[in-house]
């Protein structure tokens, strides 16, 4: 019987590691298999205790069921991320909530830019210049993060990190220009800058869980979680074969 919880111990994590790798429908249904195999030989082990005589393996025994539901939990918890976006959180976040952003900032700009030419307003040149490659470094941005995001690649390219700089200098920059055009058109600026500020903030948040193991949190959640209560499992196991 604890060769065969062992096993199934095993095989449910091989099983499982596979799944969140390739996502293959597959290894999902030998994980279950191997959960349900697990449940069963633990059921005749608790059985088989009921004759036990020694204080310090049933004692044991409470951990390893303890311990097995625990993992149960956690493995169950893991699998329901995979093929999900809440898998990857920052990658979540960007889509959801930075990506339009960047789409509505790019409309406004382009809406702005517009009214300033119309304006013929003094200092026009110079505003529409410095829109015009603020909108060029939004436009980078969205297409960069598109790629970079989903990647396993932890640095940013150098033209990425460079719109990222514009990016965050946009305040500054929209405010160097502000009195410089129509009052309508300041509006304009002032939208475009409370939105950039926002989805400055929003961004962060982003770039800093890519730089951490949490970006891939049903990876992060094998190997932080699952393993652990795995290898616990294993090392119970193992003392009482030994000592059999």
């Amino acid at each position: 019987m604890m060769a065969e919880f062992a096993a199934a111990n095993e095989a449910s994590l091989v099983a499982l590691r596979g799944f969140v790798l390739t996502g293959g429908e597959g290894f999902r249904s030998e994980w279950q298999r191997s959960l349900t195999q697990l449940e069963m030989t633990e059921g005749a082990i608790v059985a088989d205790s009921r004759d036990w005589t020694d204080g310090a393996k049933l004692f044991q025994l409470a951990e390893l069921r303890r311990t097995s539901r625990a993992l149960v939990a956690q493995e169950r918890v893991l699998a329901e991320l995979v093929g999900t976006p809440n898998r990857f959180p920052g990658l979540r976040l960007y889509e959801e909530d930075v990506d339009p952003a960047f789409a509505e900032a790019i409309t406004l700009c382009d809406r702005t830019l517009q009214s300033i030419m119309a304006s013929n307003w003094v200092g026009t040149k110079e505003s529409v210049d410095t829109l015009a490659r603020l909108r060029g470094h939004m436009r980078l941005l969205r297409d960069g993060f598109a790629i970079y995001l989903p990647s396993g690649e932890k640095a940013m390219s150098p033209d990425l990190q460079s719109a990222r700089l514009a990016l965050r200098d946009a305040a500054a920059t929209l405010a160097g220009i502000r009195g410089k055009v129509s009052p309508a058109d300041q509006v304009g600026l002032d939208r475009l800058t409370t939105l950039l500020g926002s989805t400055d903030r929003k961004l962060e948040q982003v770039l800093a869980l890519k730089q951490t193991p949490r970006w891939d949190y049903a990876d992060y959640a094998f190997r932080q979680k699952v393993l652990p209560l795995a290898e616990r499992i294993s090392s119970i196991v193992g003392e009482w074969r030994a000592a059999s």
